[in-house]
């Protein structure tokens, strides 16, 4: 019998997954997961043999908890269930251990098939290493790739706790994307971005400048983080508003894991750029009393 992990935050989408895999005979759904971190611990708790995994789970990506599952549960095959059409979010799912891409669109055709293709040819790794090779031949990301990947980066903490980085980073990539590079201004980011009103001045209000630099840091936490496996690196350029897009090669991309002898360099640089994140919002406060 084939044991079956469903995790997506939608109920209605577990139970249609539920209801067409169980119609195959020898298939059995042992466990339901509504988030990343749930998925890991059901993973853990029934070690079934195949594991289908939203991209876009909540608490934790379907990404990183993929990693976790291969890690804890090595006898477990991962298929990434995802709406987004995208090479680079293939390659990151290769990476981190799966062995099958799905979009959610395809599913009634190819679901069956996938799952069948988790077996010990392992056909769809196949499929997913020569994208990935593919992948590392191009000039740059393409715009679906960037876009999948900016979702991915604002799925993680550091983004989804930060509404005005969010805001911020979104803004300046879809005007970049859309080629409105010249609305990527100090006063155009804080009236649509920041929600500051039409009579902001850049020159007497440094919100912007102050905003970009904790941009920046969030980026490099990202990067050092859950992002260290990214083959897209966004970056803000400093003393500029616009964003930049390029492949990491794939030996940069490393799985980030505790390490002896590292953890506390990665600690003390973490905990230096919290500091300069609170210095900073602790400047922007006394700005503002100031001009009161």
């Amino acid at each position: 019998m084939t044991r079956i992990l469903i995790a997506d935050d939608h109920e209605v989408v577990r139970s249609g997954l539920r209801l067409t895999l169980e119609a195959h005979d020898g298939w059995k759904v042992v466990a339901e997961a509504s988030d990343g971190k749930e998925a890991i611990a059901k993973a853990v708790e029934t070690r079934p043999d195949v594991a289908i995994i939203d991209f876009a789970l909540s608490r934790m990506n379907g990404i990183e908890a993929t990693r976790q599952i291969r890690a804890r549960v090595p006898t477990a095959e991962v298929l990434i269930f995802t709406m987004h059409e995208s090479d680079v979010l293939k390659a990151q799912a290769l990476e981190a251990g799966a062995r099958a891409y799905l979009l959610k669109s395809d599913a009634t055709q190819h679901l069956i098939s996938a799952v069948e293709s988790l077996g010990p040819t392992r056909q769809s790794s196949d499929v997913t290493a020569s994208a990935h090779s593919e992948d590392q031949t191009r000039e740059g990301p393409s715009e679906s790739e960037i876009r999948a990947t900016l979702e991915a980066m604002l799925a993680a903490e550091v983004f989804r706790t930060s509404p005005q980085l969010t805001a911020f980073l979104r803004f300046i990539i879809e005007a970049e994307l859309r080629g409105e590079r010249a609305s990527l201004k100090g006063y155009t980011i804080a009236v649509e971005a920041l929600g500051r009103g039409e009579d902001f001045d850049p020159n007497a209000d440094p919100i912007v400048r102050v905003e970009a630099g904790r941009l920046r840091r969030a980026l490099w936490r990202y990067y050092d983080g859950p992002g260290a496996s990214d083959l897209v690196v966004i970056d803000i350029p400093r003393g500029r508003y616009i964003p930049t897009f390029r492949y990491r090669r794939a030996a940069q991309a490393v799985t980030a894991s505790p390490m002896r002898g590292k953890s506390f360099v990665v600690g003390t640089v973490r905990a230096w750029r919290e500091s300069i994140d609170a210095m900073s919002r602790g400047l922007e406060r006394f700005i503002s009393r100031w001009r009161l």
